[in-house]
């Protein structure tokens, strides 16, 4: 078990919300390069994947939205909170 750390740098969280975005479902070789350009040890990434999916099935079935809007509202604030 990985203790859960929270991501001090928007920039980091920024491009994991992109990543994800992008590819809910990264191969080991997307964790290890999404690992270096955010500089953070791949298990945490993969675990920040997994966590992140199951938050987005749960707000996808919650809202009764579709998975392009659902998918659309996450980068758009992940967008918004960068700035």
């Amino acid at each position: 078990q990985f203790s859960r750390t929270l991501i001090p740098d928007r920039y980091q969280l920024q491009m994991l919300r992109r990543a994800f975005c992008s590819k809910p479902y990264p191969t080991p070789a997307d964790y290890k390069t999404l690992s270096l350009h955010v500089c953070l040890e791949k298990e945490y990434i993969i675990g920040w994947f997994h966590r992140r999916r199951s938050k987005f099935h749960d707000e996808l079935v919650s809202s009764g939205r579709t998975l392009a809007e659902a998918a659309y509202r996450v980068l758009v604030f992940s967008d918004a909170m960068a700035y």
